[in-house]
């Protein structure tokens, strides 16, 4: 499988996860499925049943996490750039509205988050802010439609 782009932090922020995971959740499901089972008959105990659902989805989330943390390909980012690059926080703002400034930091696919000002490079955003400077007007190429921003700064 390809190597897949990270921060440093989206790849500590995964192990950390799979650490809880392994070491928090798993065990404490596993002891619920135990008391439940202990209960008696196992066709009509929703409590052994929700318990075992609970863990199978455990172990899914834990196994996609060990194959991300795999896969990752964690790009340390040195020194300052005179361009926007993987891993760069972005201040934007629209054209129109100078005062309205959002926020975005550059990141792999597997780490991004919109909602958290997270964005993938690999998105209409990202590939339209990477390699732009201060002051320059990106237009972005969206599947709600074409959008302009102004560069404020970055870092």
């Amino acid at each position: 499988m390809a190597r897949v782009p990270m921060t440093k932090n989206g790849f500590d922020a995964l192990v950390k996860e799979l650490e809880k995971l392994n070491k928090v959740e798993l065990p404490s499901i596993i002891e619920k499925v135990a008391e439940a089972r202990s209960h008696g008959d196992l066709k009509e105990n929703a409590e052994y049943h929700a318990a075992r659902e609970r863990q199978g989805q455990i172990q899914d989330k834990i196994r996609y996490l060990q194959e991300q943390i795999t896969n990752a390909q964690v790009i340390e980012i040195e020194g300052e750039s005179d361009e926007i690059r993987f891993g760069t926080k972005v201040v934007c703002c629209e054209i129109d509205d100078e005062d309205e400034k959002e926020e975005y930091t550059l990141v792999g696919a597997d780490e991004a988050n919109p909602s958290n000002g997270l964005i993938s490079v690999s998105s209409p955003l990202g590939k339209s802010l990477l390699g732009k400077k201060d002051g320059d007007i990106v237009e972005v190429d969206a599947p709600a439609g074409k959008y302009k921003l102004k560069i404020v700064s970055f870092e």
